[in-house]
């Protein structure tokens, strides 16, 4: 086990998903490299988390610190303030994750240990599936070509540079905060990762995927449907919740990627999706109208119908 004076610091948001929390810092409590924290930031959670936080003893811990949100803030929202609180009491490394997911035993040694010899500013464990660990749980970009499905398909024991998928696991120095802030909380959930690794990329961070590290999540296979005969590809969370998010925060993307001509291509797809796919979901592609119309109005934050 690597053993130095660094403060690592874990954050981790939290939403009504209590058992999913316990399973999560039962994990972290048995990595052979401990932190010196644990910031859990619970969302205003109505499901009993905080009681049942205090009735199996975590709280009580010296080391764990609850931030009680007055109000639901979405993960980007939790993220930010957790990496603030973080970053202000003086972590030098803050490892970030949501409340449904939990590293293997040795993912902060390896990750840490990596991030030192390699001189980086950020690094990320690959995500397997948390229902079958022979599986991805998010594409990996490898040699320009996505690879999705079975962990085999990519090589083991290796560094992948300027690759990861943000937030499931990912560990920064603080000098990425100083150097590019914090996850934007208008963004409330989906997109804000997207948005961040971007910043990573434009502000030279020095940051990749470190494929010996494994981090156990669920997998959104089911919300890339392949459609038009496998030519394409669509995102749908299979909820208006979190599909509101993602078209609205899709089309500020476009807009500040500067590729606002590539949203009249994304109404063809959509269209064909609800409209031929989903067999007339005029409800589907409605919603994504109304989200993509908020976002390029600028409409951020949450929406007070979902």
């Amino acid at each position: 086990m690597v053993s130095d004076n660094s403060i690592i610091t874990i954050v981790i948001v939290t939403f009504n998903r209590k058992e999913l929390l316990l399973q999560c810092l039962q994990a972290l409590s048995t990595q052979t490299q401990q932190p010196s924290k644990i910031l859990i930031v619970d969302n205003s959670s109505t499901d009993g988390t905080i009681e049942t936080l205090q009735q199996n003893g975590w709280l009580e811990q010296s080391k764990i610190q609850l931030i009680a949100l007055k109000e639901n803030m979405g993960g980007a929202g939790g993220f930010s303030t957790g990496m603030q609180s973080a970053f202000e009491q003086s972590a030098e490394y803050i490892w970030m994750m949501d409340d449904d997911g939990y590293p293997a035993v040795n993912c902060l040694e390896k990750l840490y240990t990596t991030l030192l010899e390699k001189k980086l500013d950020a690094i990320s464990p690959v995500q397997i599936n948390i229902n079958n660990h022979n599986q991805l749980a998010f594409p990996i970009w490898l040699n320009k070509k996505q690879i999705r499905g079975h962990v085999d398909q990519i090589p083991q024991d290796t560094f992948l540079n300027q690759e990861a998928n943000l937030f499931n696991g990912l560990l920064i120095h603080r000098s990425v905060v100083e150097k590019i802030g914090l996850p934007r909380k208008e963004f409330f959930i989906r997109g804000d990762e997207v948005e961040y690794t971007k910043r990573f990329l434009k502000n030279n961070i020095k940051f990749g995927t470190l494929t010996s590290a494994k981090f156990y999540h669920p997998s959104d296979d089911a919300e890339r449907v392949s459609c038009l005969f496998g030519q394409m590809v669509i995102r749908d969370a299979h909820s208006d919740f979190k599909n509101y998010y993602m078209f609205r925060n899709r089309a500020v993307a476009f807009i500040e990627d500067r590729n606002a001509s590539l949203l009249p291509l994304d109404f063809i797809r959509y269209s064909y999706y609800f409209l031929i796919h989903k067999k007339f979901n005029w409800k589907g592609l409605k919603l994504w109208c109304t989200a993509t119309y908020d976002g390029i109005r600028r409409r951020l934050g949450r929406h007070p119908k979902y």
